[in-house]
């Protein structure tokens, strides 16, 4: 607390205080972890069940795959819970990571595992690889669209992430889209790690991500969402005063003002329904349309100080921060709202896109039911994974920047090239190539950082660099996909709307219906809409 700055410090005749708040709230957290620890058998290498291997619980200290191992092997030779948290909370193969964890994680892990074993090295998350073709060309060249070849995307498929543990959680609620688990994952990442962390290129990255994920009505994005909102306010809802959601339909100096109170903490634009929001932008609120630009400096981490009177006491101050943007939107609302100059323009190439193609089927038979036993709102699984965002989280106490071996970022820059040699070959590659740039400069490095930081490292490796090769390969693909279905300007976007609409009727209207129907393209004059009808 002593080397608080900002809103966050308080005077020298509080610190004493402060210290004692602390000590208490650390003991009403944590006291109880005083008679567990009490209650464990005493340690010694003799008390580990015959049968055990020497490597899973002697050696230098291990990762929390060689947890999982460690306790799956001792559950099956024991029933006794105390004797194998003792054990993991004691051998030097474990107790580093158990010791970063705390006592009381370490037995709730051995206590859930009777019911739900410990998972063993696999990811669900990621679909079964399409056939490739293996030769030299096709891999040089991505004429696939693969960027992985059959060994790397076998690495990718049997290395276990913290996408695997979400998605194992969020199964749970009965009905989960696959499709929308990456992004939110990610995002949930981002979010324990901002400003936690740096990757110090040429240019410094936050670990922020930006994404919009689109998809049909009742295909899963409301109940994906609130198991989201669940596991970030149980992360994130008392670092600070300012709430760590911004709310994107908030005025910039709104954002500003929240950004401001929330120095050195990690934010997030969320929204549910993302048309509303570009519809603002797009000019149907005057004071909304700067925002872009704003969102644009945000992004970098740095928030500058503002001279207007409405933000009062924060008037002058600067901030850092970590800026991340999560939104939903069904794909024939989100088009007709954006263009390429959007693109252009600096704000859209910053965002990662996942769209989702499932069809809602029209005669879906409805099956619900109540969850037997059910007592609290929030279930025990969001707390789980919010335990394990709060403890991976916890390992790193300093702000720190990410390292990198040197085969990692060789395979990261090789995949530059391969993303931008195939995006070439699409007809609108000169609008959507700073969203290529970015994509390949800035996001696969966050993403392999952030793989590295939850596993308690600070340097990643060629795995790692994978897994981001992989992820931003989907991205990559799905840009192009949105970027070949939108507009070149708001203006011939408007014009190819109204040409729909009269080959719809037959191929001519009268003007009265015409003016009618698009009514509520007019945002100043109706000059506006007379001047795309006489086009």
């Amino acid at each position: 607390f002593m080397s608080r700055e900002g809103v966050h410090s308080r005077t020298e005749d509080e610190w004493m205080a402060e210290f004692y708040e602390a000590l208490s709230s650390g003991i009403t957290k944590a006291g109880s972890a005083i008679e567990l620890r009490k209650s464990l058998p005493e340690y010694t290498p003799g008390m580990v069940p015959p049968g055990i291997p020497d490597r899973l619980f002697l050696g230098t200290p291990g990762k929390k795959e060689e947890f999982s191992a460690l306790l799956r092997s001792l559950q099956e030779s024991t029933e006794d819970d105390a004797l194998v948290t003792s054990i993991l909370w004691n051998s030097p193969k474990t107790r580093d990571i158990s010791r970063e964890w705390g006592l009381e994680f370490v037995n709730k892990r051995v206590v859930a595992a009777r019911t739900k074993p410990e998972p063993v090295r696999e990811n669900p998350t990621l679909p079964a690889p399409e056939a490739v073709v293996t030769s030299e060309k096709s891999q040089n060249d991505t004429e696939t669209g693969s960027f992985l070849t059959p060994e790397e995307q076998g690495t990718v498929e049997n290395t276990r992430t913290f996408l695997d543990s979400y998605l194992e959680a969020t199964n749970t609620k009965g009905f989960t889209n696959v499709n929308y688990v990456p992004p939110v994952a990610w995002t949930c990442l981002s979010m324990a790690f901002g400003r936690s962390a740096f990757i110090p290129l040429a240019k410094t990255l936050e670990m922020n991500l930006w994404f919009i994920t689109m998809g049909e009505s009742t295909t899963g994005k409301g109940t994906e969402d609130g198991f989201f909102r669940s596991v970030l306010n149980l992360v994130m809802k008392d670092e600070a005063d300012a709430y760590y959601s911004l709310g994107a339909l908030s005025s910039p100096d709104g954002m500003h003002l929240s950004l401001l109170q929330r120095d050195g903490l990690p934010s997030i634009i969320h929204n549910d329904e993302a048309a509303d929001f570009f519809r603002d932008i797009r000019g149907g609120k005057d004071w909304m349309t700067a925002l872009p630009d704003k969102l644009s400096k945000w992004y970098d981490g740095y928030v500058e100080p503002s001279s207007k009177i409405s933000l009062k006491d924060y008037k002058g101050k600067d901030a850092r921060t970590s800026l991340n943007q999560l939104m939903w939107g069904t794909p024939d609302r989100m088009l007709e709202l954006m263009d390429a100059s959007q693109f252009q323009s600096g704000y859209l190439a910053r965002v990662n896109w996942v769209w989702d193609t499932t069809k809602p089927d029209p005669d879906r038979k409805f099956n619900l039911k109540i969850q037997p036993g059910r007592k609290a709102e929030t279930s025990q699984e969001t707390y789980d994974v919010a335990i394990d965002l709060i403890f991976a989280r916890a390992v790193h106490t300093e702000r720190v920047g990410v390292d990198a071996t040197a085969e990692a970022q060789d395979r990261l820059n090789k995949a530059a090239n391969d993303f931008h040699a195939h995006a070439r070959k699409f007809e609108r590659y000169d609008f959507f190539k700073p969203a290529v740039d970015r994509l390949v400069m800035e996001t696969t490095w966050k993403l392999a950082s952030l793989v590295a930081l939850y596993r308690g490292d600070t340097t990643f490796d060629l795995t790692d660099a994978l897994i981001a090769v992989y992820y931003g390969s989907e991205w990559l693909k799905t840009l192009i996909r949105v970027a070949s279905s939108i507009s070149e300007s708001p203006y011939s976007r408007d014009v190819e709307e109204m040409e729909r609409f009269i080959r719809g009727s037959g191929g001519s209207v009268t003007e009265p219906t015409l003016l009618h129907h698009f009514r509520g393209k007019i945002v100043r004059s109706k000059r506006e809409l007379m001047d795309r009808i006489e086009f």
